[in-house]
Parts: C-alpha cells; structure tokens; sequence
C-alpha cells in the first residue's frame, strides 16, 4: 500500500508542458510555458516513515510517448494508469484533467484523476493509499526538504509507484529552452558500498529529437536542480 499521509495540503497550482514489489490491486474505473509565479511555502506534512529500499529498483512501464506539445501529463498518467490495468487514451485523460494547451494540467486535477482510477477515491483520506500533491519553494535550498523528496520517492518505488516530477526540463538538458515540463521518477540506484543514491532514472514523454531515449538515468542533484528552477516546482507522491 502506498505510504500512509496523515495530513497534506493541496494547492492549486498547473502543471505547463514543453511546446517543442507488484502494484498494488487496482480498482476498475467506475506547451506553453505559464510565467512565473509567486511560490507558498511548502505545507509542512506529517506522515509515517518507512524504511528506505536499501537496493537498487526499477518500476518496468509501458512508456507512452506523449501525442502533442502539451499532453506530458496525460502520457505520464496513463503511463501509470497502465501499472494498475487501466487504458484510457490521451485525449479521454485530458479532457477529465481540463489539460489546456496554454496553462497545460493542474496538479491537483493530475492526482484526482490518477485517485479515481487507480484508488477508487478523488481525494484520499488519512490512512488511505493515494497520490498527494507537495509543492515548494521556487529554488529551494532546504535539506531537509530535499532529503524527504528522495525518500518519499524510494518508498514510492518499493510499492511499485513512480513519482510525478514537475521540472524545468533545462535543468536535465541544458541545450534546450527552459519549460515547466512533467517526467516520471521510476528507478533508484544504489551504490552498494556506501548505500546511498547514486542515479535516479527518468521517464520522459517528450520525443526530443536531440535526445531520443526515453528512460534515462540523472544524478540525485541534477534531479533536484531540475525540479526546484522549475517556476512552479512540484512532485506528486
């Protein structure tokens, strides 16, 4: 079951997207660059550690490739709606997201959706499995804040669940514009002699011509420089 949250607050806040262990059992199914915004303060969450996964570990997905410039979150989320035995189209995604091809898909519509298909629930209470929105600080500098990020994204593995990571794909490659772009966090490695992590890989919907893999592998610092430059830096867990 995925970790339980005793308490954590949604914001409101849109996902943009770039112009250019088994799961556990699913219940059936009953871009433009927004500017920059002024950042909350993350909500400070109290939730029920786990033991962190001392071992290198991959999710396999089906990696659907998003089918236009603002669909990273509807390919994202029915890349892991496929985890739980669900298939539903982009197009079908969007619309039940409100997915716009110039604000692109608000983050609590993203885990709403993702609840409902997945869960059984839009909105998971305390104790229940589910996905749940943090937001934070644009260029945040928190350790503590970064460290909780890596953890909640090794629990998430243990129970086959990939994080939803909104970047600024500028901060993974360098050589292109910077947009608010959503990838999935599916793998972490780790060094067996100093069991810390080495790489995390990625899932990347977005079909760059200069950069065709799909699935890769970044440094946990990379992952973190790319996520909190990000104008409206977001993970959702």
């Amino acid at each position: 079951m995925k970790k339980t949250l005793l308490w954590l607050g949604f914001t409101m806040i849109l996902a943009g997207c770039s112009s250019a262990p088994a799961p556990k059992a699913p219940t059936p199914a009953p871009s433009a660059m927004n500017e920059p915004v002024e950042s909350e303060e993350p909500s400070e969450p109290v939730f029920e550690p786990e033991s962190l996964a001392p071992a290198t570990s991959t999710i396999s997905i089906q990696p659907f490739m998003q089918e236009n410039g603002y669909y990273c979150v509807p390919a994202c989320v029915q890349s892991v709606l496929a985890l739980h035995g669900v298939s539903l189209s982009q197009s079908v995604l969007a619309s039940e997201m409100g997915t716009d091809p110039v604000t692109g898909t608000e983050y609590v519509d993203l885990a709403r959706v993702v609840n409902r298909y997945a869960f059984g629930v839009e909105q998971p209470k305390s104790g229940e499995p589910g996905y749940r929105v943090q937001t934070l600080s644009v260029h945040e500098s928190d350790p503590n804040t970064k460290a909780l990020f890596f953890e909640r994204i090794q629990n998430d593995l243990k129970t086959n669940d990939p994080v939803f990571c909104a970047i600024d794909r500028q901060g993974v490659f360098s050589e292109l514009s910077s947009a608010n772009h959503m990838i999935l966090v599916i793998g972490c490695q780790i060094s067996p002699d100093t069991n810390e992590i080495e790489s995390f890989t990625l899932f990347d919907p977005y079909p760059y011509e200069t950069h065709p893999e799909a699935i890769f592998t970044v440094s946990p610092d990379l992952l973190w420089k790319s996520l909190v430059q990000n104008v409206e830096p977001a993970y959702i867990w």
